[in-house]
């Protein structure tokens, strides 16, 4: 996707907030436990060292302290994992790509393709990019990845490399085209904290015909994510035959996006019109049980959780899951943060 960028401690730091001002007493002290068990564990599989590299402890509120001043919202947040080819004639741009999205808060993932086109700096090549990052404003479910968004990206030159490797920083939001014509216009932006926005970091090969003025240039592109039945349907498949901690096998369902009730067994070949989205853990389990599939499943399609960010997010996700767990307010479960109360 042309929107391409992420710090990893400006999106762990968003992470999470609280689940509503819960009147449940306690400090969420068991659950607080229960992450720190699971934590261990997940980290005896696929740390080896990112604790440490990523300053992670073995307590949900060292991931989710510094979040609570960016309110409720910021906890529907997930992660994005894509690739993406695009090419460069002249002033225009076109694009298409494939993007593995996960939504910690709903415990939910899905494939999505898009295709899209814009302007950017003058130039005739083409590239093949891979990136990472950051999603919010998940209300409904990862669902709410569909339909039209609008990205700025800078593409930043390395030396010696500046013709055939960047470094692809970028921002994304969703809009809706009202009146229908096939073009976003400045005013059918959901800006944020509506609908979904975020950050993505790519890395980009590929080869311009034209030097380069600039080490630095940009462009600004909209595109329609829909969903990749097909390749959701082979992630599903694929999941729900891994064996987490090479014990029993992971926890997927397959779900109608609209009400949650399982999609045919056959789908996409069966019941086809249907929008089914991957759903992590049983709905009888707590939500750290069911974060602890939802983070397996990052670390296995991201090869062991080595695409960056994709271990912090992994981490992240465990910690919502106990936060929810507990029933009570990010306050009372992360007392010493200096959270704003709301």
């Amino acid at each position: 996707m042309a929107a391409k960028t992420t710090l990893v401690g400006t999106l762990v730091a968003m992470a999470a907030a609280a689940t509503g001002c819960a009147t449940a007493t306690g400090d969420g002290a068991d659950a607080k436990d229960a992450f720190a068990d699971e934590f261990a564990r997940f980290q005896d599989e696929f740390g080896a060292g990112k604790a440490d590299l990523f300053g992670l402890d073995i307590d949900p509120c060292a991931l989710l302290g510094p979040l609570g001043e960016f309110g409720d919202d910021a906890l529907r947040m997930g992660l994005v994992v894509g690739v993406e080819g695009e090419g460069v004639l002249g002033a225009g741009v076109g694009f298409g790509g494939v993007d593995f999205v996960w939504d910690l808060y709903h415990q939910q993932m899905t494939v999505s393709r898009y295709a899209g086109a814009g302007i950017g700096a003058p130039g005739v090549g083409a590239s093949a990019q891979a990136y990472v990052g950051a999603a919010f404003g998940f209300e409904h479910g990862v669902s709410d990845w569909d339909g039209y968004f609008v990205t700025a990206t800078a593409e930043i030159g390395l030396p010696l490399l500046d013709d055939y490797v960047s470094l692809d920083p970028g921002a994304y939001v969703s809009a809706v085209d009202r009146d229908g014509d096939g073009f976003i216009a400045p005013s059918e932006v959901l800006a944020p904290p509506d609908g979904v926005y975020g950050f993505t970091m790519g890395v980009s090969l590929g080869v311009d015909l034209l030097p380069d003025p600039l080490p630095i240039e940009g462009s600004i592109t909209e595109g329609y994510w829909r969903p990749y039945k097909r390749a959701i349907r082979r992630a599903y498949d694929e999941l729900r035959n891994t064996r987490m901690f090479f014990v029993k096998k992971m926890q997927v369902r397959l779900v109608d996006h609209h009400d949650g009730a399982e999609c045919p067994a056959g789908w996409p070949d069966v019941d086809g019109e249907r929008d089914c989205v991957i759903e992590f853990g049983d709905p009888g389990d707590g939500y750290l049980r069911r974060a602890v599939n939802t983070a397996y499943s990052i670390c296995h399609v991201t090869g062991r959780c080595a695409a960056p960010l994709t271990w912090p997010m992994s981490a992240t996700a465990l910690a919502i899951g106990a936060l929810r767990d507990s029933g009570v307010s990010f306050e009372r479960f992360c007392p010493d943060t200096g959270a704003a109360h709301h």
